[in-house]
C-alpha cells in the first residue's frame, strides 16, 4: 500500500504520542472528534494515503484531506468542530417576542374560535401577524425556544374571586403561620372523595390501529373517602372511609386527628361546605377549641387544596382503566394506595411543597 511520507507529512513521536492520548480519552465522549484524530495517526504515523484512510474509516477522501490540512496549519485545537449555524432564521427576535406575548394570552384573544394552541393555529398565526410561512410541525421548535411547553391547564372556578384568594395568601397563611409556631401546632389539610366501582376510562398505551378496552359495567355504587395531608417537610397522610358525607362523618375524622397529634394543637385547611360550619360542628369545636381548629379554603378554589392532587393521583394508580366486580374490592384497591402514601411520605413531598414552604413549618 502507497504511504503519504513521500508528500512531507509525518508526526514526530511527541505529535503522534500527544494524539493518541487525546484520541483514547475521547473515543467514549466524542467519537467524531476521535474519529478526525485516527485518520490524522493513519496518514501522518501509519503512511497510509488519504485515500486509503478514506476507506479504512468509511468517509469521502475530501473529509480525510481536510483534516490534515487543518492540522498542519492549527493541530488538534483545529479539528474542533462548533455547533452548525442552520438556516437563517425566518423570525426576528422582535417578532419571537411578539409571538410569545401573544401565545400567552391564548387564541381566542388573538381571534381564534379555540381556546387550544396547536401547530396548525400557530402556524396560522404566524403567517397572519409576520407574513412568514411554517409547516405546523415545525412550530414546536419555535414554542420551545421561547419556553413553553405542552401543559394541561390548572382548572380555575369563575366563580372563585381573585382578591379573596389574594388575601387568603396574603393575610390568612401569615397569621395561620405565625399561631401555629407559636404553640407548636400541625397544619393539615383536608378534603373528601368519591370513587365510583365502574373505575374511570383514561388514556394509555395501545398497539398503533388496534386499541385496547377497559371493561365497566353500569354501577352507582360508590366508596366515599375523607383524607387529611400534614403540611411541613414530613408530610403524613390520614383517611376514613365513610357511609356518607355529613356533620357526623366530619366529627368522627376530626376525632381521628385530635386523638392522633395528642397534645399539639392541629390546624385543619378545609373547604367551605355546608356541614363543615353546622352548628353541631361549631358547637364540638368551640369545647375542643384547644385541640383542634378550622381555617377555611377560599370559596371556589379547590386548587389551593393539596388534597385534590392526592385523589387525581390515587384515581390514576388505583382505579383509571379497572373495573371492580365487587365494592370490597374497590374497597381494597384505595386501601392498598393510602396505605402506600402512610408508608412512603415522601411520595406526597410535591403535592404539599407549595403550602409547606408558604407556612415554613418544620414538623
Amino acid at each position: 500500500m502507497r504511504t503519504s511520507h513521500k508528500r512531507g507529512f509525518r508526526l514526530n513521536r511527541g505529535q503522534w504520542l500527544t494524539l493518541r492520548r487525546v484520541r483514547k480519552r475521547l473515543r467514549a465522549s466524542d467519537h467524531s472528534m476521535a474519529k478526525r484524530l485516527r485518520a490524522i495517526e493513519l496518514v501522518g504515523h501509519d503512511g497510509l494515503t488519504q485515500e486509503a484512510a478514506a476507506r479504512v474509516l468509511e468517509v469521502g477522501s475530501r473529509a480525510i484531506r481536510s483534516w490534515v490540512s487543518k492540522y498542519r496549519k492549527g493541530g488538534i485545537p483545529s479539528l474542533v468542530t462548533g455547533k452548525a449555524k442552520g438556516a437563517k432564521p425566518k423570525l426576528t427576535p422582535g417578532q419571537k417576542r411578539e409571538l410569545a406575548r401573544l401565545i400567552r394570552i391564548g387564541p381566542e384573544r388573538c381571534g381564534f374560535d379555540t381556546g387550544v394552541w396547536t401547530g396548525k393555529i400557530v402556524a396560522a398565526l404566524i403567517w397572519r401577524k409576520f407574513r412568514v410561512r411554517y409547516h405546523p410541525a415545525g412550530v414546536g421548535r419555535i414554542l420551545r425556544d421561547l419556553g413553553f411547553t405542552r401543559q394541561r391547564p390548572q382548572v380555575c372556578i369563575a366563580k372563585a374571586n381573585p382578591a379573596v384568594r389574594a388575601k387568603w395568601w396574603r393575610v390568612t397563611i401569615p397569621r395561620l403561620r405565625t399561631h401555629a409556631k407559636r404553640v407548636g401546632g400541625v397544619i393539615l389539610a383536608g378534603d373528601e372523595a368519591t370513587f365510583q366501582q365502574k373505575g374511570t376510562v383514561h388514556q394509555t398505551w395501545a398497539v398503533r390501529g388496534v386499541g385496547t378496552e377497559a371493561v365497566s359495567q353500569p354501577c352507582r355504587r360508590t366508596q366515599k373517602v375523607i383524607g387529611a395531608v400534614r403540611i411541613g417537610p414530613r408530610p403524613g397522610w390520614h383517611f376514613r372511609f365513610a357511609e356518607k358525607f355529613n356533620t357526623a362523618t366530619m366529627i368522627e375524622f376530626l376525632s381521628h386527628l385530635v386523638r392522633h397529634y395528642c397534645g399539639r394543637m392541629v390546624f385543619l385547611l378545609w373547604d367551605n361546605a355546608g356541614y363543615h360550619k353546622s352548628d353541631e360542628l361549631k358547637e364540638w369545636l368551640r369545647k375542643r377549641r384547644n385541640a383542634i381548629r378550622l381555617v377555611y379554603f377560599p370559596p371556589y378554589s379547590p386548587d389551593l387544596n393539596p388534597t385534590e392532587t392526592i385523589w387525581r393521583e390515587t384515581k390514576r394508580h388505583a382505579t383509571h382503566n379497572r373495573y371492580f366486580k365487587h365494592q370490597q374490592e374497590l374497597h381494597d384497591a384505595l386501601f392498598r394506595r393510602f396505605n402506600r402514601y402512610q408508608g412512603n411520605p415522601g411520595m406526597l413531598m410535591g403535592t404539599v411543597r407549595p403550602l409547606a414552604e408558604a407556612v415554613h413549618l418544620n414538623a
